[in-house]
């Protein structure tokens, strides 16, 4: 059984007070509850890395994340959490990359990148070539969002190119924009989607939401391609391994 092993979350604003994610460290124990009964056991922290507008450097994101560990050690204690950022891209990516200010998913050369949701497409294609030509591995954040990329050449590009997708849980299942919904599942039928993700923020704003989507995700795609999502992907970019 699929949840019985254990989901790996890739994209998650757990760490409270740090982004526009949860507000208090109470409020990020009740959202890994909500995942954990959703059969989440592993969650990356990617709290937003926005260029002159952090509330927070990377030491203090560690910080962050140990006592989060302490915390979350006690109610869950079979829940793992690694660190990782969101990065809003930008000229001089890799520079901060390289020199430690902004962090990659769980220590590795992977890279969670977003971008603007007008962003144009020779834009994302040379971020990506840029991130690659300095040694990282690109997964690009929430594909659905970027109107440019509703071109399946221009996902299958960017594969090519070296860079991995993320979608949304939530995209999945959702009852409202049923022709986006349904964009989103063919690209994940046809094999473009490399990794799903909760995007969690907070209560109110985001909760984690995989119930209906991984339903829908096993009926069609089946096992294989629901755990190779949600828990092969995720822990062969945790180990530092090729997708």
């Amino acid at each position: 059984m699929l949840l019985d092993k254990g989901i790996i979350d890739v994209h998650a604003h757990i760490l409270p007070g740090v982004d526009d994610g949860c507000r208090y460290i109470g409020e990020t124990i009740e959202l890994l509850k909500l995942a954990y009964e959703q059969g989440v056991r592993g969650v990356i922290a990617t709290p937003h890395y926005v260029r002159r507008h952090n509330r927070a450097d990377a030491d203090r994101l560690r910080e962050k994340m140990q006592l989060l560990r302490e915390k979350a050690a006690v109610s869950l204690p079979e829940m793992k959490l690694y660190q990782g950022q969101e990065i809003l891209y930008f000229d001089g990516v890799t520079e901060k990359l390289a020199s430690g200010e902004i962090l990659t998913l769980g220590e590795t050369r992977y890279v969670l990148v977003e971008f603007m949701p007008g962003v144009p497409y020779n834009e994302i294609f040379l971020a990506v070539r840029s991130l690659i030509m300095s040694g990282y591995f690109p997964v690009l954040a929430h594909i659905e969002r970027y109107q440019c990329l509703r071109k399946s050449e221009a996902i299958d590009e960017l594969i090519h190119a070296g860079a991995y997708m993320q979608m949304n849980y939530r995209c999945l299942s959702r009852l409202k924009g049923l022709s986006e919904r349904n964009w989103c599942r063919k690209q994940v039928l046809e094999g473009r989607i490399h990794l799903l993700g909760t995007d969690m923020h907070r209560l109110d704003y985001r909760p984690p939401e995989l119930a209906k989507s991984l339903e829908w995700l096993k009926k069609r795609g089946g096992e294989e391609l629901a755990e190779k999502l949600t828990m092969e992907n995720p822990s062969a970019i945790l180990a530092g391994d090729s997708l």
